[in-house]
């Protein structure tokens, strides 16, 4: 038999605020790409992952990931700016109802 064990504390990790846990508009996919994006959001709100980076992460197919972002932007949680070509896409998050708890925003 296996000793219990105790992760609190012990790993990086990406997380999913309950305020988009709750929403039955997002898929699981949609929720675990947000959470990988948030990972990798810099001071600036800005980040820049490949989506077959996201993809390999997440255990998904590069259409899935392009269909949550789809999703999210649809859902005004995050931006999307083409960068050039060759290049990974920008992305930000967007201040919304959703992430707000109680009317205060999570910070």
């Amino acid at each position: 038999m296996r000793n219990t064990y105790n992760p609190y504390k012990k790993f990086v990790s990406s997380w999913v605020p309950n305020c988009l846990l709750e929403r039955e508009e997002l898929s699981g996919m949609d929720k675990l790409v947000w959470a990988r994006l948030s990972q990798y959001m810099g001071k600036d709100g800005k980040c820049f992952p490949r989506q077959d980076t996201l993809a390999k992460e997440v255990g998904a197919s590069v259409r899935s990931v392009k269909r949550s972002i789809t999703k999210l932007i649809e859902h005004e949680l995050i931006r999307s700016h083409r960068r050039g070509q060759g290049q990974s896409n920008m992305y930000e998050f967007v201040e919304h109802d959703w992430t707000h708890s109680e009317g205060h925003p999570i910070r």
